[in-house]
């Protein structure tokens, strides 16, 4: 069965959003001889929670860590079914040939591996880094076969190697939307081009910051969220009666049964798919199962979303 890009490229959250998406947890710094080492240990009930085993050996030509055979990583159980799939479809094609080296992907750690800085995304194992010892961090030069870089961006992953000066990082591949600012090949997300239709959606979910409704109506940072019993979902800005306590169910738009609908800016209702921020809010509609994922946008995705 063909792997549903689309859908997992549309819940992807932006880089700043990725405590919030894949889990925030606590931890403690790493030290060494008294000094921190850039390293952390995350609460274990997290790490228990969150992190799959993936079995490297299935991939034929995968290659080797440390110089002996790559068996296993860990790796975040939202990402891991998007690595695999890529894994898979690199083995067949050849490409994982093209590679010499595995170098990691969970690493709870500090962005290179400074303690002042923000942790890694390998801290959430939804990064990893290939052929590390010919693309170190900070070098533009990036002697990583091509072909293979093509084939992850195209599947939603993120190239270090676009990122320029000091933060270039050609051994590293991130499965977050492009850092703002960054330049982005043509052939980025190619898989997730091909819209598949939102199909009627009787047990769609809502999920607001972590709370699932089902069916009902709510009020949401100014937006006013209605899902009614065949699974149409209904969004639109927040009314003055509303806001002070006066509720009154708005009118369905005819013709749009079982769609997420949002009312424009025109007044006008407008079916709804893929990931967007409105008044707001960042909304993710999963092409799959139908359930709309809904928070408060980050001030980048905002920023974004006016540019």
């Amino acid at each position: 069965m063909q792997f549903d890009y689309a859908s997992a490229i549309a819940q992807r959250p932006s880089d700043a959003a990725v405590p919030e998406f894949y889990g925030k947890f606590t931890y403690k710094e790493a030290y060494q001889n008294g000094k921190a080492t850039g390293a952390v240990i995350p609460d274990p009930k997290w790490a228990g929670a969150n992190l799959v085993k993936v079995d490297l050996t299935r991939f034929k030509g995968f290659p080797p860590c440390g110089g002996q055979p790559s068996k296993t990583l860990w790796m975040h159980k939202f990402v891991a079914p998007v690595f695999e799939a890529c894994m898979e479809e690199a083995a067949a094609l050849g490409l994982l040939s093209e590679l010499h080296e595995y170098n990691g992907c969970y690493v709870p750690r500090h962005m290179g591996w400074s303690p002042k800085r923000p942790l890694s995304c390998h801290s959430w194992g939804i990064a990893v880094d290939f052929d590390a010892s010919t693309n170190p961090y900070g070098v533009s030069r990036f002697p990583i076969s091509p072909a293979f870089v093509r084939h992850m961006e195209e599947r939603g992953w993120i190239w270090g190697g676009r990122w320029t000066g000091s933060y270039a990082d050609g051994m590293h591949f991130q499965f977050t939307d492009p850092i703002p600012g960054t330049k982005v090949p043509v052939w980025q997300d190619a898989k997730a081009s091909v819209k598949k239709p939102v199909l009627p959606a009787q047990n769609r979910r809502l999920i607001i910051d972590g709370q699932v409704i089902t069916q009902g109506r709510v009020v949401y940072h100014g937006v006013t969220i209605a899902v009614l019993e065949d699974g149409s979902a209904y969004l639109r800005p927040t009314t003055g009666e509303e806001q002070a306590g006066r509720v009154a169910q708005p009118p369905a738009p005819s013709g749009l049964s079982a769609r997420v609908t949002l009312l424009n800016q025109a007044g006008v209702w407008e079916p709804f798919a893929g990931r967007a921020v409105y008044s707001g809010l960042m909304l993710n509609l999963d092409a799959k199962t139908g359930d709309l994922w809904i928070r408060q946008a980050t001030p980048e995705e905002l920023s974004r979303a006016r540019a």
